[in-house]
């Protein structure tokens, strides 16, 4: 049986970067949630580093993805992050495990929370009508017909865009994948909740009539569907 990820990582801390100013064992590790299907997701500050890079590896049975920065560059990500309304290297800092933490170190996850804190800039009213437009067209394309295989990979696209409509319209972070959902349930849990069922229904029943309800029910407060009319 393989060591603790608080384990595997300290001990990975103290081979490979010994002198960094931070690291945070982010993740499933770092939210104590972690499984036998677990890797370790660590973000380091390390001033003698050639950073920022990102670097997989294993080590203790441990597959290790490192996010390595340096004090002169963890800025320039954080503000990139801000941007895209998707402030990952913030998230992991605040939610995560300390593994070593200097005062410097300690200085950068407070930076971090503030960011989390302040929140993402808010949409311009032609940023949330492009949205409205993508979402319109891919709704579209579902009710025009073709494979299954086919809609799979339009309700992807389509679901993945009415989540961010949904949290950057309420100016909400977003995230990636099975984050994005998370962040959707924790914000709106009815939401989320008739999500998951319109999907039940179309994955097992091919049936889109929950997931065009939620669409109409969340795009009516902001103008509704948009296609005509539509520049940008």
């Amino acid at each position: 049986m393989r060591i603790s990820g608080q384990e595997a990582a300290g001990r990975f801390i103290d081979r490979f970067y010994p002198d960094c100013l931070l690291a945070v064992l982010g993740g499933s590790s770092g939210s104590k949630k972690e499984t036998d299907f677990s890797d370790l997701d660590i973000v380091i500050v390390d001033d003698s580093a050639q950073g920022p890079y990102r670097a997989t590896s294993k080590a203790d049975d441990w597959i290790i993805e490192c996010f390595v920065l340096t004090s002169s560059s963890y800025r320039d990500l954080f503000d990139e992050g801000i941007h895209a309304a998707n402030p990952s290297l913030q998230r992991m800092l605040h939610e995560g495990i300390p593994i070593k933490c200097s005062e410097a170190g300690q200085g950068v996850i407070q930076e971090a929370r503030s960011d989390l804190l302040y929140g993402p800039m808010p949409w311009s009213p032609s940023e949330r009508d492009a949205q409205r437009y993508f979402i319109s067209d891919f709704l579209e394309d579902i009710k025009a017909g073709g494979s299954f295989a086919e809609s799979w990979f339009i309700v992807s696209r389509l679901v993945t865009a009415l989540c961010e409509f949904k949290l950057r319209a309420n100016q909400q972070w977003i995230a990636e994948g099975k984050h994005l959902f998370r962040e959707v349930k924790k914000f709106d849990p009815p939401f989320a909740n008739k999500l998951e069922a319109s999907l039940q229904a179309f994955c097992l029943e091919a049936n889109c009539e929950g997931l065009t309800n939620l669409i109409l029910e969340t795009l009516e407060p902001y103008g509704g569907l948009l296609l005509e009319g539509f520049e940008g």
